[in-house]
């Protein structure tokens, strides 16, 4: 797990600031959005709290982000372990996905 002071530097952590940053998101507005507090929202912006995964496919919504590019950045971000083994299996299968289509 990333340690605390970490947080400021995760991928899925540096993709919410810039997607806040660009769509001029009102942060008050997307916690509500999302079922949590401005506070909640702000703590996640600002790399003090760690964005759960249950907020993903909500987050992608809102931003008009693939779910599983956020899920990636995720994985990336809270279990660099995992993200070894993982990701690259589900790059591989997003290509072929890809291109079947």
């Amino acid at each position: 797990m990333t340690a605390s002071s970490d947080l400021k530097s995760t991928p899925i952590r540096l993709w919410l600031a810039r997607r806040i940053i660009e769509e001029q998101s009102n942060i008050a507005e997307l916690g509500r959005s999302l079922g949590v507090t401005r506070s909640c929202v702000s703590n996640w912006y600002a790399g003090t709290s760690r964005i759960p995964a249950r907020f993903l496919r909500g987050l992608g919504r809102l931003f008009g982000e693939d779910p599983v590019t956020l899920a990636e950045l995720y994985i990336e971000s809270y279990e660099p372990d995992i993200a070894e083994i993982l990701l690259p299996a589900l790059r591989e299968a997003r290509k072929e996905t890809a291109a079947l289509n």
